[in-house]
């Protein structure tokens, strides 16, 4: 798949997930943090202290998309990455339950991330 298409595929996925979730998108400096670590940190919250909404943010190379459904979030990854949906619904809703950030693929424009809202 051509840097064009998988540009419009971002575009267009991150659109729908927009219209359908009611999130909002940011750029990634503006999102808070420019970087989440695979593992939590002696700063992060337990697992008394998470959040479990359904809700994660979607990083797509320089594009957060923010609260979006655990579902439809997968949904945009597997189409950005060329993977099963499946998998990536367990990912992303263990992201939701640990806090714990985790890397759906890498695409050219950079990692498709899901992160804890």
């Amino acid at each position: 798949m051509s840097n064009c298409t998988k540009k419009v595929l971002v575009s267009m996925f991150t659109g729908a997930a927009l219209v359908a979730g009611g999130a909002t998108a940011l750029p990634a400096s503006a999102a808070s943090g420019t970087s989440t670590p695979n593992t939590p940190s002696a700063s992060s919250p337990t697992n008394t202290e998470l959040r479990q909404d359904g809700l994660v943010n979607l990083r797509l190379g320089d594009i957060t998309v923010k609260d979006i459904n655990v579902n439809v979030a997968a949904q945009v990854a597997a189409s950005v990455c060329g993977l099963a949906v499946g998998p990536l619904k367990i990912l992303a809703a263990g992201v939701d339950k640990t806090g714990v950030s985790r890397t759906a693929c890498h695409i050219s424009q950079g990692a498709v991330r899901f992160i804890n809202n």
